[in-house]
């Protein structure tokens, strides 16, 4: 059975899926808000069927700066946690 939640403006649908849904009654009080909402949709959808048949070269080529800043923030957590196990290690060396 679907537990209903209620959020500022409409209610949503919860499954056991994890998935939310919008009610179609919902999308149409959603669309008076914003007249443009079917356009976003559609943008939206199409974006993420695009993103979805990328090919590694292609997102290579599309988002380097993110890809950069992820392997340095990953490998800056990395090094901390190689840097605590280090410095402990030290103090049981003589000087």
């Amino acid at each position: 059975m679907a537990d209903a939640r209620k959020s500022s403006i409409v209610q949503v649908e919860s499954r056991n899926d994890n998935v939310l849904r919008v009610l179609d009654t919902n999308v149409r009080k959603m669309s008076v808000f914003n007249p443009e909402l079917a356009g976003q949709n559609d943008a939206a959808r199409r974006a993420a069927d695009r993103e979805h048949d990328m090919t590694v070269k292609e997102s290579l080529r599309l988002w380097p700066k993110a890809i950069v800043f992820s392997l340095i923030f990953s490998t800056a957590v990395i090094m901390e946690g190689y840097d605590t196990a280090l410095l402990g290690s030290f103090y049981g060396f003589k000087p």
